[in-house]
This record gives structure tokens, sequence and C-alpha cells, in this order.
């Protein structure tokens, strides 16, 4: 990248996506000498701008800038925000170049640091609520306090319950499943999604002794036999890869969501 001028009133005026006094780059943080974006994040909006029809209107670029901004905004994957913030460049770029239009150019890198900052700023207080929530245990009997005011058996259960409410799933610790009638068996989380009975099944398996093996091999059972919606969740997933876990556990209530209601 080289740093591009253009004359203003007979002085040469450094464009906004070069002028950069951190050094870093705006988007990913990597070192960015030659303006805004460091190099590949450079190439990105190059080659979102090739991809991009010049000939759309000015009111149509900025409209669909303004509606990406807002689908960042609600993005949770950090990486996803960061790619189409990229796009937010090229079409305020594209709308100076193509339409003289400087709307855009002159907000879109406040916008991206108020994009940025915010998931920054939301990482930062789930870490710290977490590491509050490491002294909000039960003396008696070291339960551990959720985010929602749930209270479950440990750190590992936490996280999960973290998660649900983190994805704004409205979700029940420890709840009775009434369909299964042969013996008594409670999930570790049950998600409504027709009614207090009708939804889904969590099971978080976190030990391997011989006999937690047999009640979890029974449970499963019983969970098939009833044709319940149940989503397994196991601790050596959980430590490996979290944000593996949030994602896959997204996914799986969302297809079993879809199930439920096409059989209502």
């Amino acid at each position: 990248m080289m740093s591009k001028t253009y004359p203003t009133n007979n002085k040469k005026t450094v464009l906004p996506e070069f002028q950069n006094k951190n050094g870093h780059c705006c988007i990913c943080g990597k070192p960015a000498p030659n303006g805004k974006q460091c190099r590949d994040c450079y190439y990105e909006t190059l080659d979102y701008k090739d991809n991009i029809d010049k000939n759309r209107k000015a009111h149509d670029i900025r409209e669909w800038y303004y509606n990406l901004k807002d689908s960042i905004y609600r993005k949770k994957d950090y990486s996803k925000k960061q790619t189409n913030c990229n796009k937010l460049i090229a079409l305020a770029i594209i709308n100076r170049d193509f339409h003289s239009d400087d709307s855009l150019i002159t907000r879109v890198y406040q916008d991206i640091e108020n994009l940025l900052k915010q998931e920054t700023k939301q990482k930062n207080q789930e870490k710290n609520n977490s590491l509050a929530y490491d002294y909000q245990k039960n003396e008696s009997s070291n339960e551990v306090l959720c985010f929602d005011g749930h209270w479950v058996e440990n750190d590992l259960e936490r996280e999960i319950d973290d998660m649900l409410y983190r994805m704004r799933r409205c979700h029940a610790y420890g709840k009775k499943v009434n369909e299964i009638t042969t013996r008594a068996v409670k999930c570790d989380w049950f998600i409504p999604i027709l009614s207090e009975t009708k939804g889904i099944y969590i099971e978080f398996w976190g030990m391997d002794t011989p006999d937690y093996k047999k009640n979890k091999e029974e449970k499963i059972k019983l969970y098939e036999e009833e044709e319940l919606p149940l989503i397994q969740i196991y601790r050596k997933e959980l430590l490996a890869d979290k944000v593996s876990i949030f994602d896959k556990l997204d996914k799986e209530i969302k297809e079993h969501e879809k199930k439920i209601m096409k059989k209502r």
C-alpha cells in the first residue's frame, strides 16, 4: 500500500483511508504502517470494491452501507464482523470516488471503531463477570451462580448455562422430564418451544465412571424411546473449545426448533 493524496486548496491532503496515527489496522489491529488497514484487510477491501456495481446510485450505496452496519452490530461471529467492516470501507470509497459523496468516508472509520469496540467491551464485561462469579459459590453445596441467577453444580455447567443466556434462550435447569414415566428423570436443561413441556432437552456428560456411564446410556435410551429432541455436550468438547461448543449448541437448537415447529 502506498499513501495517496489529493489537492485541496492547492495543498496536498492525505486521503482518510491512509491517515493513521497509531500504525495499527483499524480492523484487526495488525501493523499498518501505510494506512488505516493492514495489507490483508486492504486487499480484502479492494476485492469487495471491484465486485460492487459502480453504477448504483449514491443513495443506494448509502442505504446498503447503513443496512450492513446494522447487520454487523447484530453479528456474533467476530471474524465476520471484521470482514464486513472491510466491506463498509469499500462502499464508502466507491461513494466518494464514483459519486463525489464524502458522507460515508468521513464517518466509516469511527463507525468501525464503535462496532468493534462494542464487541471488545462485551467480551471484557463477560470476562469480568466470569471472574466475579468464581467467588459466588454456595458455601454449603459449592454450587456456582450463573448470569441469569441459576445455581449449577460446577464451572462447566455454568459455561453452558451462560451460553444459553447469551443466546437469549429461555431455559430451565434441572427440570423433570414429564414424557418419561418409566423412571424419574431430570434433564440438565430444557428449552421450551411450543409449551412448558414441548421443547428441547440438553444433557451435559461430565464424568467417566462406570456407574455414570451406565446411567448415561439408560438415560439416552429413554430419550430415544420417547423420541424427545436431545442435545448432548461432552466434558472433553467443552474443555477443548468453548467457542465451537457455543456455535454447535446454537446450530443444534435451531435445527431441533425447526423440526418441532413443522410437527405441530
